[in-house]
């Protein structure tokens, strides 16, 4: 497939939920859920994607669900831990596609910052899952 899609010049995404309980970080879960605040954690989960890029030829990523875990107060954190593991793969893949999903509608132009785009429907379905006739 990723030999298919490189002859006809396409770039495939990695499909990624940020906030899974990975083990390797098991030391910063909430619920199952990855904290990505801790520096540790923002430095390994930016490794493992930078990896990911460099080892597949992947064009970038589609983000789904969301980043937090644990208590509310743990949310800028969270966020700023967010916005910097994206700068970082955009400063090792200038021309990354990253596909934000919903997320995009929530935080609004701060969030174009990072390098996403508007998915026009506000959600995270193809039309035809809505059930509109």
């Amino acid at each position: 497939a990723v030999a298919s899609a490189t002859a006809k010049g396409l770039g495939l995404l990695g499909y990624v939920y940020p906030q899974l309980g990975f083990q390797a970080m098991a030391d910063h879960l909430y619920d199952d859920r990855l904290d990505i605040s801790p520096p540790e954690v923002r430095t390994w989960l930016g490794d493992q994607l930078e990896a990911f890029i460099d080892q597949t030829g992947a064009a970038g990523f589609a983000w789904d669900h969301d980043i937090y875990a644990g208590p509310s107060e743990k949310m800028y954190a969270q966020w700023r831990s967010w916005m910097a593991i994206l700068k970082r793969l955009r400063a090792h893949k200038p021309d990354i596609v990253m596909d934000h999903r919903q997320t995009n509608h929530i935080w609004g132009p701060w969030y174009q910052l990072a390098g996403s785009y508007a998915e026009p429907l506000a959600g995270d379905e193809n039309p035809e899952t809505y059930g509109v006739p």
